[in-house]
């Protein structure tokens, strides 16, 4: 993804990011702005680990982890624990509150086979005031796009490899908006190690972060970029039409 390059042009100054998962570890207090309890468990912190590998990927870790929007501000809502389960009560709520707090992206690195109508609500409205929302297509390798990555108003998010073709887990990658580095994903645990992981999760705070450098560069050169226009972009990147740093670089285009 150029990092490097990238920064050049924006590290997500001015750009909030609502990181919507299983919390955030201790050591990474100070790196968020927000931190929302909302899953079963009473723990303050991540107990699962999922969500301490997202907040590295987004924003980076001292110099264990780059991170790729380093200056984005991110809101961290916890709505899954140590089980791993998700409910859609709670997720719906995740999500009206990150619209509540007037973010400018939300990160689902989650999903489920299972729709829910307080989610799609939730998920509607946000997007109707246009907060850009990104998740995960899932690692199943199976037809079925997880939900909400499958919704209309979402983009949707597969896993590229290190040879830059499809991961052979990524669900319905055809109909993915867009396909990212998702295998052996440079990545900080929730005992403060690094270590690789793979997964459609990772290729979705990757972009999350992208989008960020997106909106950011937009906000400096007073440039509103819409959903329309940033899914025309990533569209663009995912039939190899451009790269990643050309479409940054127009972004005015």
């Amino acid at each position: 993804m150029q990092f490097d390059l990238l920064h050049d042009y924006s590290k997500g100054e001015d750009v909030t990011i609502a990181l919507i998962d299983s919390g955030i570890s201790e050591f990474q207090k100070e790196d968020v702005k927000k931190n929302v309890i909302l899953a079963e468990d009473s723990t303050e912190y991540d107990s699962n680990g999922h969500g301490t590998m997202m907040m590295s990927l987004l924003c980076g870790y001292k110099n264990s982890v780059p991170g790729i929007a380093q200056n984005a501000t991110v809101y961290s809502y916890k709505v899954v624990g140590k089980s791993g389960k998700i409910h859609g009560d709670v997720l719906a709520d995740a999500i009206n509150m990150a619209h509540t707090d007037c973010v400018d992206i939300i990160n689902i690195s989650l999903g489920s086979y299972l729709e829910n109508d307080e989610v799609l609500a939730a998920l509607k409205t946000a997007w109707q005031d246009g907060i850009i929302i990104v998740a995960s297509a899932g690692d199943y390798g199976a037809n079925d796009m997880l939900f909400p990555a499958n919704c209309d108003y979402v983009i949707s998010v597969g896993a590229s490899d290190n040879s830059g073709g499809v991961w052979e887990y990524t669900n319905t990658y055809s109909n993915c908006d867009i396909l990212a580095p998702g295998v052996s994903i440079l990545t900080i645990d929730n005992t403060e190690k690094t270590y690789y992981s793979s997964g459609t999760s990772q290729a979705t705070a990757l972009i999350s972060g992208y989008i960020a450098l997106l909106i950011s560069y937009g906000k400096e050169h007073d440039i509103k970029l819409t959903y329309q226009d940033i899914c025309e972009k990533l569209h663009r990147i995912n039939s190899g039409e451009s790269t990643y740093l050309i479409e940054l670089d127009n972004v005015a285009k």
